[in-house]
């Protein structure tokens, strides 16, 4: 008898468990896809350090330049990981100002934000790669890299506010 009800219970429950892990995976794909728009925007800018030291640099200060992008490539990198942990911390409910709940429903929600997530993180990273390849030809190309490092960057700011907004948004009214 005790093993029917259980059966009975993972027939009933089952598909909504799921359809939550689902939905919960489907955020942090979201999450995943906006770190490497971040990635992406931090080697943009690593090239356009980089070829700012090339340019502007005496000789004997062009390794010190370039460690200095190093650096601060490796501190954006690790900004974007720090990134995803937040990320994906609203994706399970966890959210630093504590909004989201983590119930089904909200589970739905923030499945659908990631997905939104996830699609323009990718925007950005195609849109950056596609700027970076294309001041190859320009007179100037190390402006432009300036310009493509700046843009991507905008485009990942506003990735992750509407998520932090749509997360927010799925979250039930306070009391």
């Amino acid at each position: 008898m005790k093993l029917g009800r259980v059966l009975l219970v993972i027939a009933v429950a089952g598909p909504f468990l799921l359809a939550g892990r689902v939905d919960a995976q489907t955020c942090q794909a979201g999450c995943g896809l906006q770190k490497k728009a971040c990635l992406q925007t931090a080697r943009v800018t690593s090239l356009a350090c980089k070829m700012d030291c090339r340019t502007n640099s005496s000789p004997t200060d062009l390794g010190m330049c370039m460690r200095g992008c190093t650096t601060t490539f490796r501190s954006a990198k690790d900004t974007c990981r720090s990134a995803l942990r937040t990320c994906i911390a609203g994706c399970q409910g966890g959210s630093a100002d504590g909004a989201f709940t983590g119930s089904p429903a909200n589970t739905a929600c923030a499945g659908n934000c990631g997905e939104d997530l996830g699609t323009c993180a990718q925007e950005v990273v195609t849109a950056a790669k596609a700027c970076a390849q294309g001041c190859r030809g320009t007179s100037d190309p190390r402006t432009c890299l300036q310009g493509c490092a700046s843009a991507a960057q905008g485009g990942g700011e506003a990735c992750a506010s509407s998520f932090q907004a749509c997360i927010t948004a799925c979250s039930p009214p306070t009391s």
